[in-house]
């Protein structure tokens, strides 16, 4: 059992494929009930409008209070809380990206700052009792490990060759029309990734 949160968007979308992949059942958290129908489309079997519902009380009633194996967070503050106590004995999050330090196109301090005072300090020992782990995940600090990152793109491409995953690309915009895109990125209302095209670069 996998919760991915900002679920339909790319990287949300890129997890789900992957999950399906090991044949997870996998909970995903969106803003809206229409991204949540988005969201059960492409396969995800429980949907979550967290503006609706609860996340943490609708995974414990979905799962018998069970919990999951895995969360994929790249919210932080009280969201890691919640995830972090839904994870089973054994259970792991990952922790990645700042979706909502940004407000617009303008970085948030207020919002930061906020996070960070309301990200739970987790303690060694309650790892060790619960059984849980948390992992942190800055894909850019790993570019210097070239033979690590190299294996794992290698064996994403074949994925990909083989029909396994395909991206969810949302919209396909001209790169005279960047502004546009980021508007409709930070409008939250696109799901999957949007592309900019250059001259020359095809399709």
């Amino acid at each position: 059992r996998i919760l991915i949160h900002s679920c339909a968007g790319g990287v949300g979308t890129a997890g789900v494929q992957l999950a399906l992949l090991k044949k997870a059942e996998i909970f995903g958290t969106t803003s809206s009930s229409k991204k949540a129908a988005f969201l059960k489309q492409i396969g995800v079997q429980h949907p979550i409008d967290y503006k609706k519902d609860d996340f943490q009380a609708e995974v414990k009633r979905l799962t018998g209070g069970y919990g999951v194996d895995l969360a994929l967070d790249p919210i932080g503050g009280p969201t890691f809380k919640k995830s972090f106590g839904l994870l089973k004995p054994g259970g792991r999050i990952i922790c990645y990206g700042v979706t909502d330090f940004f407000a617009g196109s303008r970085f948030n301090f207020i919002r930061l700052l906020w996070k960070y005072l309301t990200m739970p300090r987790v303690k060694t020992l309650n790892l060790m009792q619960n059984n849980r782990g948390v992992h942190g995940l800055a894909i850019n600090r790993l570019f210097k490990n070239t033979a690590e990152v190299r294996t794992l793109m290698l064996r994403i491409l074949d994925f990909y060759v083989e029909g396994k995953i395909r991206p969810v690309i949302s919209k396909v915009f001209d790169f005279r029309q960047a502004r546009e895109a980021h508007e409709l990125m930070e409008s939250g209302n696109s799901t999957g990734k949007l592309l900019l095209r250059f001259a020359g670069s095809g399709n």
